[in-house]
């Protein structure tokens, strides 16, 4: 993650923004001219509208399992992040690493709140 957390303030940012899918009651406004045929093929090539009725029934039940992925490329060091977490000393850390962290515990803490688990992955630079 360079020099500052902007690239994973970014990325949390975008997961809370769509946390809103994970919400059994968020209403779905999907028909099938949503969904050009060109770009996506719904179960086995069944309508859109079929696959967004699909999802709504598995977020209504109580024993779906879901999970938000993070998924960074260069602009988190997953390595120094996770050595972070594990000994929260700060007094050798670099700032944006700490900003990382508060970012990753608010964004837990949001994912958390929906039902969901919270995966972050990304190269170990």
């Amino acid at each position: 993650m360079g020099t500052t957390a902007t690239a994973f303030y970014d990325v949390t940012a975008q997961v809370i923004k769509n946390l809103r899918v994970l919400n059994p009651f968020y209403d779905y406004p999907i028909d099938d001219t949503d969904f050009p045929k060109s770009k996506i093929c719904c179960c086995h090539g069944s309508k859109p509208n079929r696959f967004v009725e699909m999802f709504k029934r598995l977020l209504k039940d109580p024993s779906t399992e879901k999970e938000v992925w993070i998924v960074m490329g260069g602009g988190l060091n997953v390595t120094e992040l996770k050595n972070l977490l594990k000994n929260p000393d700060t007094t050798h850390v670099q700032d944006y690493l700490i900003q990382a962290q508060f970012l990753l515990y608010s964004t837990w803490a949001s994912v958390s709140s929906a039902g969901a688990k919270l995966k972050v992955l990304g190269p170990a630079n």
